[in-house]
């Protein structure tokens, strides 16, 4: 089973299209894709269930805020028990052994953090350390339980744009990192930044572990890698971006460890909004205008090869 996160702390830069449209497209290619929607605008969640039914059916017990509120109470809350599977994108999901399940947001994750920031402190120094590791630990040690294993190849984790604890737990939790951005000053501005951060993150995380708990540590290292930058919302012309744009492109391609997908989302603001609408990504849509298909298609093909993805997972 492979994790990616799906990050950029710019906002608004394609980034839960991204995810809707590779987890779907791969479902319908037979992987068998969970979906953790991290970000408390929830936005990939009602890429494939209404306002109506989260309220209804998820809300109140059934959100990833469900579990990171049940840590230390009696009746500890499974991940994996808060899974659902949208119903209105099963129909293109042809390949029987392949399945698309999501994991839904809650617009109280805002608190969660700060919860979870809060109790990062500790009256010694081992203390603070055995903290940082429970609490940044808390998604991986579940991603790594076998009922996910056996069930998925792929997760992909939707974050918020920002560089939060909870952001941390995914990252931790992860085998890649995915940075979509816009080929414009401000997305591209951030990406360096993040990869210095993730960088930090690595390092400090594989120092705490050694320290946490004396002797021979008890947690592993993490080794989350930069999968690429994927270019979003690109105004194309004869399938190529816009001459404004590819400076952009050309200067994120400069960056060192940074290595830019081959493939692109063109713009399309009238077909990607509207998919949330119906819960189907444009990527398995059949109506899809040829251009735009093939590049989901291609955006696809990259990703699998980049991670080397494997169905049925052992």
């Amino acid at each position: 089973m492979k994790v990616v996160s799906v990050i950029n702390i710019k906002g608004g830069v394609g980034k839960t299209t991204l995810v809707a449209n590779l987890g779907a497209e791969l479902a319908s290619r037979g992987y068998r894709v969970l979906l953790i929607d991290l970000d408390p605008q929830a936005s990939l969640t009602f890429s494939f269930v209404t306002i109506g039914y989260w309220e209804q059916h998820l809300k109140a017990s059934k959100t990833i805020k469900s579990w990171f509120e049940a840590e230390g109470k009696p009746d500890p809350v499974k991940l994996f028990d808060l899974i659902s599977t949208p119903d209105a994108v099963k129909a293109y999901i042809h390949d029987g052994e392949g399945s698309l399940d999501l994991v839904s947001s809650h617009l109280g994750l805002v608190n969660i953090d700060l919860d979870l920031a809060a109790s990062l402190g500790g009256s010694s120094f081992e203390q603070s350390q055995d903290n940082y590791m429970r609490v940044h630990r808390k998604l991986a040690r579940e991603l790594n339980d076998r009922s996910f294993k056996n069930r998925y190849d792929l997760v992909l984790i939707d974050c918020a744009p920002n560089l939060n604890v909870l952001n941390k737990n995914a990252l931790i939790a992860s085998d890649w990192v995915l940075i979509p951005a816009k080929a414009d000053h401000l997305s591209t501005l951030g990406i360096e930044y993040l990869v210095r951060h993730l960088r930090d993150l690595v390092a400090g995380y594989n120092t705490f572990r050694k320290v946490s708990g004396g002797g021979r540590s008890p947690y592993p290292p993490i080794t989350p890698q930069i999968l690429g930058v994927v270019f979003s919302m690109v105004n194309m012309r004869k399938d190529e971006p816009v001459r404004a744009l590819k400076s952009f492109i050309d200067e994120v391609k400069k960056l060192p460890d940074v290595e830019v997908f081959g493939s692109m989302v063109r713009y399309n603001a009238g077909l990607f909004a509207s998919a949330p609408r119906d819960g189907v990504p444009v990527a398995v849509q059949s109506s899809v205008q040829g251009d735009i298909a093939e590049e989901l298609d291609l955006l696809a093909d990259e990703f699998v090869k980049r991670i080397d993805l494997k169905r049925k997972s052992s």
